[in-house]
C-alpha cells in the first residue's frame, strides 16, 4: 500500500489487516509459515558458513595466529565469525524474499480478479495453493466471480 497508493506506513499497514480481515484470511495475517521457513534457511546458511570458517581457519596461517593471541580453540573462532557473516548477509538477502511474499499476499488480496483475468493459469495455481492454508478452503468473497471468469 505504501508503494502503490502513497500511504503513511501505520496508513498502509491498517488498511492491509482492514483488508485481509474483510476477505477472511485473519489467518495469513497471522501464519508465520514463510517467515520461520525463511528463517531455518538462515539458520542452513549461517550453519554452512561457519563451516566454511572452520575450513579456511585450518587451511590457512591464521589458525596459528589466532592461537597465538589467546584462542584456545581456533576452529571455534573460525566457526562463529562465518557463522556471523552468513547469518547476516543472508538475512538481508532473505529479507526481501519474505518482502516479496508479503507484497504477492497483499496485491492477490488487493486485485484477484484482474490478476486471474490477466494470468489464468497462474491464478489458479495460488487459489489451489492458499485453498489448502485457508479454514474453510475458500478464497473469500471474490472467489465467486473469479471462478466465472474460465
Amino acid at each position: 500500500y505504501i508503494g502503490l497508493y502513497g500511504y503513511s506506513f501505520i496508513q498502509a499497514g491498517q488498511n492491509v489487516t482492514v483488508l485481509l480481515r474483510g476477505k477472511g484470511w485473519k489467518e495469513l495475517i497471522t501464519d508465520d509459515l514463510s517467515d520461520n521457513l525463511l528463517f531455518i534457511v538462515n539458520c542452513a546458511v549461517s550453519c554452512c558458513t561457519g563451516l566454511m570458517g572452520v575450513l579456511f581457519t585450518g587451511q590457512s596461517s591464521h589458525y596459528r595466529l589466532l592461537y597465538a593471541i589467546g584462542y584456545k580453540h581456533p576452529y571455534t573462532a573460525g566457526f562463529v565469525i562465518g557463522a556471523t557473516v552468513g547469518f547476516l548477509v543472508s538475512s538481508v538477502i532473505l529479507g526481501v524474499i519474505g518482502g516479496a511474499v508479503n507484497a504477492v499476499i497483499v496485491c492477490f488480496a488487493e486485485s484477484s480478479v484482474e490478476f486471474h483475468q490477466n494470468h489464468p493459469r497462474h491464478s489458479q495455481k495460488l487459489r489451489e495453493g492458499w485453498a489448502l492454508r485457508l479454514p474453510n478452503g475458500k478464497i473469500q468473497p471474490e472467489n465467486r466471480i473469479a471462478l466465472t471468469l474460465t
